[in-house]
């Protein structure tokens, strides 16, 4: 009996390793599936923010800074370099206070009143600011004028810091300029004009005359802006019944 007992025990104890045994290499598979899905899940947001910055951010026209709570700078993309003439390899975890007084600064044309309004986001950050600033060229840096518009980030991995746009309004301001000359040239030709020149509203309110106008009437246009045409006594009765029939239509 002791010999039938003894065998039947081993025969158990072998049963219960061979069970552990089993048990073992399915939680090890388990482990190793499960570390291979993490490197899986890894991988996969890994492209996601390569593509989202590759594919989004580096393709966009619209240049960005991107700063922690220290105001060190984490991330700018291709747009921002090609701006300011920076290498993002070489300013990721630079504090961007020293950044612009050691170089940024420079690039300006009024680099104090830069300094002025950049810096006074980081020492209050709790606002919107938004502001032009003209870029000088030097070397591969081209001429251009960019509109700064930052805001503080309120959540997330970089909560407390902040993320700076920079618009290229280039375009808009040499069409604004070129507006800006097209009138002051129709303004010279309405000036020195030959024939006299008046102005007025729907109402017969004096808006403008030139120099020609004030010759023939010995007004000068700042004694006539705002007053009533038809009040001034500069026409014939005949022709002011004429003018004020023309205005109440």
């Amino acid at each position: 009996m002791n010999s039938i007992g003894g065998v039947n025990k081993m025969k158990n104890e072998n049963k219960i390793k061979a069970e552990l045994i089993k048990e073992s290499k399915t939680l090890h598979k388990e482990r190793e599936k499960s570390a291979l899905d993490d490197t899986t899940k890894h991988k996969q947001l890994e492209e996601k923010y390569q593509s989202f910055t590759k594919d989004i951010l580096d393709a966009s026209k619209v240049g960005m800074f991107i700063l922690d709570s220290d105001f060190k700078v984490v991330w700018i993309n291709n747009a921002l370099e090609n701006y300011f003439g920076l290498q993002r390899e070489k300013i990721i975890g630079k504090d961007k206070r020293q950044l612009i007084k050691e170089n940024i600064q420079y690039i300006f044309e009024d680099p104090d009143e830069f300094i002025r309004k950049v810096f006074a986001t980081y020492d209050n950050n709790i606002y919107i600011e938004n502001f032009e600033c003209h870029v000088l060229p030097e070397g591969k840096r081209k001429e251009r004028w960019l509109e700064h518009w930052s805001q503080p980030i309120k959540s997330g991995l970089y909560a407390g810091g902040r993320i700076e746009y920079y618009y290229d309004i280039t375009e808009h301001k040499k069409a604004e300029e070129e507006l800006k000359n097209s009138e002051e040239r129709l303004k010279i030709l309405f000036d020195y004009a030959p024939d006299a020149c008046y102005i007025s509203d729907l109402k017969g309110i004096f808006i403008d005359g030139n120099k020609a106008a004030e010759r023939l009437i010995g007004y000068k246009r700042e004694e006539l802006i705002g007053k009533s045409f038809l009040k001034l006594k500069l026409l014939s009765v005949k022709d002011m019944s004429k003018v004020a029939k023309a205005l109440a239509k």
